[in-house]
């Protein structure tokens, strides 16, 4: 088993772990506001992010604009589970 050691972003924190229920499994799945295709939504400072985006500031110790420049890539199969450990954050191409 993998182990890693997450820095806590307490200021969306409260926000965030309020809307994941945490499974037995390892999935982390969101309870909060679903886009149409399924996806985890939620407003931060009057902007809607990814609640993948969200889980990764949280987790990571990032802020909003550190996350800007990420694409967060779902490394899971379940579309509502935003586990850190099941998502990848990578750079932007433009």
């Amino acid at each position: 088993m993998n182990t890693v050691t997450l820095q806590m972003n307490t200021e969306y924190s409260d926000k965030f772990y309020k809307n994941v229920l945490t499974r037995d499994d390892g999935h982390w799945i969101w309870r909060g506001s679903v886009t149409k295709g399924g996806y985890g939504r939620i407003m931060i400072n009057r902007e809607q992010i990814q609640a993948t985006q969200l889980s990764y500031m949280v987790t990571c110790n990032k802020s909003l604009a550190n996350i800007k420049h990420l694409r967060m890539v779902k490394m899971c199969p379940i579309k509502l589970c935003v586990n850190p450990l099941h998502i990848d954050a990578q750079v932007k191409k433009y």
